[in-house]
């Protein structure tokens, strides 16, 4: 009996190429990371702007779901100014545009902060709970764990 549950102890050998959930399981989908090219494609250049306004929303601590509206929020605001605009373009397999990306690209995280002033001080006269305290806005440093 000892030498049964000794033996079921020991973890399960894995063939190379088995699918985790057994022979009849589909394999593990690879994931891959496109890192961020310098002169991006016109149509990449809106979201990418709203997912490194994100990033730098959550560094600070922010809700998540605050982060994604607020991120789209402030990207909309910085392309409204812009010239060309970067919101309406959609991909197209036949056109790869590349001009004058890397120059937009750097006006919409040159202008992020700026514009989340503007936004907020929009918005302080119709929100009681900025016009008594900033305290009042809940943050959580939940959302911060493995993060750099």
């Amino acid at each position: 009996m000892k030498k049964a549950a000794e033996e079921s102890v020991e973890p399960p050998v894995r063939v190379p190429g088995a699918a985790a959930g057994g022979a009849g399981a589909p394999p593990p989908v690879t994931v891959r990371y496109r890192a961020p090219t310098f002169n991006p494609p016109a149509h990449d250049i809106f979201g990418d702007a709203v997912h490194n306004i994100f990033q730098k929303l959550m560094a600070r601590g922010q809700p998540a779901d605050f982060c994604h509206w607020m991120a789209y929020v402030i990207a909309a605001e910085i392309d409204r100014k812009s010239r060309p605009k970067f919101q309406p373009v959609r991909f197209h397999p036949d056109i790869y545009n590349c001009e004058g990306t890397d120059a937009a690209k750097k006006a919409f995280l040159d202008g992020h902060w700026p514009a989340v002033d503007r936004i907020l001080m929009k918005n302080a006269g119709e929100a009681p709970l900025l016009l008594d305290k900033w305290s009042g806005i809940h943050v959580s440093a939940e959302q911060m764990r493995g993060q750099r």
